[in-house]
C-alpha cells in the first residue's frame, strides 16, 4: 500500500503494514518515526478522523512501542505501563 498524505497540521503522510501492523508516520517537522503492533482498526480510524493531530494525540501516541526511523541509532521506546488505580 502506498503511503496515504495527510490532512493534518501535524502529519504529512501514513503508511500502514496490514502484515506485520507496522505504522510509518511522517510529520510535517520531516521526523519519521514507525509504531509497532497498531492493529488495522486504529490506522483506519486515523484516516477517518476529522483531525488527524488529536485522533494521533490520543490514540496512538505512548499507546504502542515505536522507533524515530529517521535517527537511526534511536532506540526502540516502549509505551508506559498501564496507570493501577
Amino acid at each position: 500500500m502506498p503511503a496515504v498524505l495527510l490532512d493534518s497540521t501535524l502529519l504529512a503522510s501514513a503508511l500502514y503494514d496490514f502484515a506485520t501492523r507496522r505504522l510509518d508516520l511522517e510529520f510535517r517537522t520531516g521526523e519519521h518515526y514507525l509504531y509497532l503492533q497498531v492493529p488495522p482498526d486504529c490506522f483506519q480510524n486515523l484516516l477517518k478522523a476529522e483531525s488527524k493531530s488529536v485522533y494521533f494525540n490520543q490514540q496512538i501516541r505512548n499507546r504502542f512501542p515505536f522507533q524515530r526511523i529517521s535517527d537511526p541509532s534511536a532506540p526502540v521506546v516502549l509505551p508506559p505501563p498501564p496507570k493501577t488505580k
